[in-house]
């Protein structure tokens, strides 16, 4: 085998190689990544409609007279405290539990 074949050869090899890698990035950039970027998208626009349903509740709220904003202040606060007690519940079990189980 000369050398000039050995290098054409070797030429071929790194031309096979360089397309390859081509191919798989640009397969990579059609299927993944696009696939990616789509779930990022959808991700923002559910997390942006949440957002805009959160600012039309609070547009509502303040639309309400005193009186039911008082209301709606004193559920809201009320829950908080109901929400405070079940976490402390929930904390003495998770004790009792690891105490069980040590």
């Amino acid at each position: 085998m000369s050398l000039e074949s050995l290098v054409n050869a070797f030429n071929d090899s790194i031309t096979k190689t360089l397309d390859n890698i081509n191919n798989q990035i640009e397969q990579y950039l059609n299927n993944e990544f696009k696939e990616e970027l789509n779930r990022y998208f959808n991700c923002l626009d559910e997390y942006l409609c949440n957002y805009r349903d959160s600012l039309r509740q609070a547009e509502k709220d303040q639309k309400l007279n005193l009186q039911d904003q008082k209301k709606l202040t004193d559920d809201m606060l009320s829950l908080s405290s109901e929400a405070d007690g079940f976490i402390q519940s929930v904390d003495r079990y998770l004790k009792r539990t690891e105490n069980f189980l040590d």
